[in-house]
């Protein structure tokens, strides 16, 4: 155990757009946020059995957003206040890394977030499978797991997101 002053900033690189739309998700600094936590850290490794596992517990953590382009988007569904650009909430962050190597031929990586601020909850779960089948096919399943109960759904829509894929590569190594 390891008592820690944690922080992580996340932004969006590139566009993003809804499905068969020009209608922008989000873009560069619309959104971002900046995490500054006070905690503790568990580390675990096993090198003989092959994973690597860390657990970071925050129960005072702050949240900043900063939402560039406030005409394309809501600064409700990010916590900040209309017509302005930053906003600021306390509350509580928990995040989860495991790496866990099956053998040299199959890895498994799991990453887990969950924030709220105990009138929301903001969560995320990540599971990638990545396998070598031979000296020339890989092959990686990943699964992600989303949900944000301060979004506005329509009706009927669920409250988790769901995104997989699937990916065959080749690979040449001199």
């Amino acid at each position: 155990w390891y008592y820690t002053v944690s922080g992580e900033f996340t932004t969006q690189f590139l566009n993003n757009y809804g499905t068969n739309t020009w209608t922008m998700k989000s873009s560069l600094f619309s959104p971002a946020k900046l995490f500054i936590g006070l905690g503790i850290d568990y580390k675990k490794t096993n090198r003989k059995k092959g994973y690597d596992l860390s657990v970071l517990v925050s129960p005072l953590t702050v949240k900043m957003s900063y939402l560039y382009d406030i005409d394309n988007f809501k600064p409700s569904d990010y916590g900040i206040d209309e017509g302005k650009h930053f906003g600021k909430e306390l509350g509580s962050k928990i995040s989860a890394n495991l790496t866990w190597e099956f053998s040299e031929q199959v890895r498994w990586t799991s990453k887990f977030y969950y924030y709220t601020d105990f009138t929301y909850v903001d969560t995320d779960w990540e599971n990638t499978l990545d396998m070598t089948l031979n000296n020339y096919f890989t092959t990686s399943i990943y699964v992600h797991l989303k949900a944000d109960d301060r979004l506005e759904r329509a009706p009927g829509e669920p409250l988790i997101q769901m995104q997989e894929l699937f990916s065959l590569g080749m690979m040449y190594r001199w």
